[in-house]
């Protein structure tokens, strides 16, 4: 099971989070379960991060889903493209 939750960064912190998210092609949110986990020493099994991955591009394809239907095309695309980072461009 997850939940959503919402933090306040400092703007280095999300600046080095965006970059790092950039340089190893990955979500945000990768990087902060990642961080944590190791932080807390509480392993994640496979399966909590198949089951993460998945509910990460239903939210990226709901949202994109969702932009289309309003005709704004360059967030859909943005938010398609968010399902699969290796494939923004430079």
């Amino acid at each position: 099971m997850w939940i959503v939750v919402s933090i306040a960064l400092p703007y280095k912190l999300e600046k080095r989070l965006r970059e790092e998210c950039e340089r190893r092609m990955c979500s945000e949110e990768e990087i902060v379960i990642e961080a944590l986990s190791k932080m807390l020493d509480e392993a994640l099994d496979p399966n909590d991060m198949a089951e993460f991955h998945l509910g990460l591009s239903e939210k990226y394809l709901d949202e994109a889903e969702e932009f289309l239907r309003k005709g704004d095309y360059v967030q859909a695309s943005e938010k398609a493209r968010a399902q699969h980072p290796s494939l923004s461009g430079p």
